[in-house]
């Protein structure tokens, strides 16, 4: 199982008695339905009875990392109910959205063999995991007694005041803890601040905006007193004052004494960790490192923190029982540290493998400027083995001509008997190898292919013709298929969809640059000629374009209408039955001749489209950003079945298992299933 089911990436489906009518809202024909985060891009894969999909964190399935934290998961849940099982966590990088964009989590669609899968996490790192988790009882990576999770949190142990800045005191404990403090209390709205003159003394006003006096109204009014006990939270009483609650200055120092204080009591109850009050805190280390007892989930776990450089974390030792929603990690492969990969925004790859070895790009892009490449030596194109992930071979025709990102993921297929591995690359070209053969941690390439015209420039936000490839290329009868597009921010532009033959060998391109010498000129970023350089464009004689398709004058009125030129694409072409369906990120759904590429039919879903259509009983499905599903009869004729409304857009593609369809939206994965009528 993997993207778009197999090696050759057309997604049609052998799926029967699929239903074409249902509903969201009221729930017809809605098998069931299970929450995902708020971004969710990869679409879902289904094996061994279980279905797994990328997304973020924004659902909050661990009580280790609470839906406020940012996270990039993988979550695989249970095919007949859609119980959730477990998540694989990767936290966001430091060095920030220039490398992993926030809240887009894990956008990698694994492959799964034999059970086990493959996938590219935001961290830019290639991971392994078990698809049965720990529900096997068995750990298959690092050994269990040595191992903790992934870091909890941390804090800055000491509690002090700064100055002033305007009327409001900062405090270099989180922030967070005060909060979670005063949510603790009943006030979940943050209050104003007022310092006394002292700076060891504050008022804190809690107020509610009143839109008919126009003016704040205080409801609520606390203390905080920076005592040498540490933060103290007080309520005035007639009786006096009351003391509500005591942060330490110090998380440390209670530790040391064999207890949790109040502050660090907070920070884990915001996370679902209980901690008794009878709880005993072992000392490994004075004053930097301790360990406890505690609950997560109603499972008690082992937690320890460290104290270093004046930050103190906090790691969930892990045990077969707390294990169990947790990711079953067999090897991961870092191509951040291991290659010096730069990533733009984001890592995503679609694994495809051939026998035991594993086929990725390495989503090696621009810098946050988009001009700037920060490594250009780093290998583009990579194979390892999906047994141990030992590093097989790298390479990298594109170096300085990456455009923008690298984002999409290779195809596997047998032509003439000799097994290749095709790549699309950030530069606009395709590049094809051997995919059995390799010498000295380098590959075979056998041809390669420039998508776009020779005269065609690159220009920063999409505002120029020429376009690099993001959708995988597609295997159908022999020949290739790709269509060419860009970053969907960018938005919309004119673009090609090709079919080439790939028998051929070295620059099969239908077009040369030469100079005025007729000597060969090497590719270039922006622009490929030089015109004023004295260099021309020339048919290439190697030429392996079958058709292709920019512009079609269907209905002969000597114009180009808009439904009769492609635009730039995200979607992968699907054929059977020698029809061909394309979607494009203008919101124009093509249905072509697959040998000739003549348009047989269009529809304008006047929203851009993210999703590959699916093809399965008889039927298309496809789907828009507006979260419609347009469902047409596999025909040389359109035949609109029907329209239904997702309530969310749709960034995913639809897959069909048996009798049933799956669609994801950006924060729901519906199972669509036919309800059985009983006599």
């Amino acid at each position: 199982s993997m993207l778009y089911r197999t090696p050759h990436r057309n997604n049609i489906s052998d799926a029967t008695n699929l239903p074409h009518d249902f509903d969201v809202e009221s729930g017809k024909n809605i098998k069931w339905v299970a929450k995902l985060g708020s971004q969710s891009y990869g679409s879902p894969v289904i094996a061994n009875g279980q279905i797994y999909i990328g997304t973020n964190n924004q659902n909050g399935y661990l009580a280790r990392y609470p839906s406020d934290t940012d996270l990039g998961c993988l979550l695989c849940f249970r095919q007949s109910d859609g119980r959730f099982l477990w998540q694989y966590s990767a936290t966001k990088l430091p060095s920030g959205r220039v490398h992993d964009w926030p809240l887009q989590g894990i956008c990698s669609v694994p492959l799964i063999e034999d059970g086990k899968m493959w996938f590219v996490s935001n961290q830019g790192k290639v991971i392994c995991l078990d698809t049965i988790g720990f529900y096997d009882g068995e750990d298959n990576g690092e050994p269990i007694t040595s191992s903790t999770s992934d870091l909890l949190f941390s804090a800055a142990p000491k509690l002090t005041s700064d100055a002033y800045r305007k009327g409001t005191s900062r405090f270099n404990l989180q922030i967070r803890t005060l909060s979670d403090l005063l949510a603790h209390f009943g006030t979940s709205r943050s209050p104003r601040l007022i310092p006394h003159p002292d700076d060891q003394t504050w008022t804190l006003e809690f107020r509610t905006f009143s839109r008919t006096t126009k003016t704040w109204l205080v409801h609520k009014t606390l203390n905080l007193k920076l005592t040498e006990d540490g933060l103290e939270l007080s309520q005035e009483k007639r009786q006096g004052t009351e003391v509500l609650s005591l942060l330490e200055t110090d998380m440390s120092q209670p530790l040391d004494q064999g207890r949790v204080g109040t502050a660090l009591a907070l920070l884990l109850k915001k996370r679902g960790i209980t901690v008794s009050k009878d709880v005993t805190v072992k000392v490994i280390e004075k004053g930097a490192e301790w360990s406890l007892r505690a609950y997560l989930q109603g499972i008690q776990g082992t937690y320890v923190f460290k104290l270093k450089s004046g930050v103190l974390t906090c790691h969930l030792q892990l045990t077969p029982e707390n294990r169990l929603p947790e990711a079953d990690v067999i090897w991961e492969y870092d191509m951040m540290t291991e290659l010096g990969v730069s990533q733009h925004n984001m890592a995503t790859c679609a694994p495809a493998a051939y026998g035991d070895i594993l086929f990725l790009n390495t989503s090696n892009a621009v810098d946050s400027s988009h001009i700037t490449i920060p490594a250009p030596d780093a290998p583009t194109f990579i194979a390892l083995n999906k047994n141990t992930g030992e590093l097989l071979w790298a390479d990298n025709p594109v170096g300085k001509n990456i455009l923008h990102g690298q984002w999409s993921c290779p195809a596997v297929g047998v032509f003439n008997g000799v097994a290749q591995v095709i790549f699309p690359a950030g530069d606009g070209w395709v590049y094809a190898y051997k995919a059995d053969e390799w010498k000295d941690g380098k590959p075979t390439l056998l041809w390669k292919f420039d998508g776009n015209p020779k005269s065609a420039k690159w220009i920063l936000g999409g505002a120029g013709p020429r376009n690099n490839i993001i959708a995988p290329p597609m295997i159908y009868d022999n020949k290739v298929y790709f269509v060419m597009g860009q970053d969907p921010e960018h938005g919309e532009g004119p673009a090609h969809l090709w079919c080439i033959d790939p028998t051929g060998r070295g620059d099969i391109s239908p077009e040369k640059v030469v100079d005025r010498d007729n000597n060969p000129v090497p590719h270039r970023r922006i622009q490929a000629v030089n015109l004023e350089a004295g260099e021309k464009v020339i048919p290439n004689p190697n030429s392996g374009v079958v058709w292709y398709f920019h512009k079609q004058d269907v209905n002969n009125d000597a114009q180009i209408d808009f439904d009769e030129e492609m635009h730039r694409s995200i979607s992968t072409p699907v054929i059977k039955d020698g029809l061909l369906y394309q979607a494009d990120f203008a919101g124009i759904f093509y249905c072509l001749d697959a040998e000739t590429g003549k348009i047989q039919w269009t529809y304008d879903a006047f929203a851009a489209s993210w999703s590959t259509p699916l093809v399965a009983d008889g039927k298309v499905y496809f789907c828009d950003e507006d979260g419609d599903v347009a469902i047409f009869e596999h025909s040389r004729k359109k035949n609109m079945l029907n329209e239904i409304y997702m309530e969310d857009s749709i960034r995913s593609t639809p897959i069909a298992i048996g009798e049933t369809l799956y669609i994801s939206t950006i924060n729901h994965l519906y199972a669509i299933r036919k309800e059985r009528t009983t006599q």
